[in-house]
């Protein structure tokens, strides 16, 4: 007698890389993206593609190698927010928690080299509070950025290109 398992909720179809959850999803595990936390070699490729398409938009407008830097910065920080703040379970969060520390650190950093000293006056104290929303806003965008990659990754993983069948045998 010759019984098959029909049942796919706790095995994997055939091929497949990863067992499915037998319980349902979570509904904000199916809304956010983010970094995954495990690095395969296409995801690597496309980060280092990601970091050269980005440096030669800058090369085109001839940035300073200080932009290179601020901005390399920027992406690499939020990326790894995503993966380690909050255990990798709100990726949005850590964005703008991170954007909003990134922005007034980034301009206390210029205020203090331009100053070589203490420039501790109350501009500079409403400046670093006023860069803090700001740079909310742009560590949500970058991280939108980041996470909107990676989702592309995951999805094309998901599909399966059939090998060509040539007609020869071995």
């Amino acid at each position: 007698m010759n019984v098959t398992n029909t049942d796919t909720s706790t095995n994997p179809p055939p091929g497949s890389a990863e067992p499915r959850p037998s319980g349902p999803v979570p509904r904000l595990a199916q809304q956010e993206a983010g970094v995954p936390r495990r690095f395969g070699v296409s995801v690597l490729m496309v980060i280092t593609a990601m970091y050269a398409v980005l440096f030669g938009m800058l090369q085109a407008i001839r940035a300073p190698v200080s932009v290179f830097f601020v901005i390399a910065l920027f992406f690499t920080t939020i990326g790894l927010g995503q993966m380690f703040l909050f255990k990798g379970k709100r990726p949005r969060r850590a964005s703008v928690l991170l954007g909003g520390c990134f922005l007034p650190c980034l301009v206390l950093f210029i205020t203090f080299s331009a100053y070589h000293g203490n420039p501790w006056h109350v501009e500079l104290l409403c400046v670093l509070a006023g860069s803090t929303i700001p740079g909310a806003l742009l560590g949500y965008t970058g991280g939108g950025i980041v996470a909107g990659v990676f989702l592309v990754i995951d999805k094309l993983k998901l599909i399966r290109i059939p090998p060509k069948n040539t007609g020869e045998s071995d």
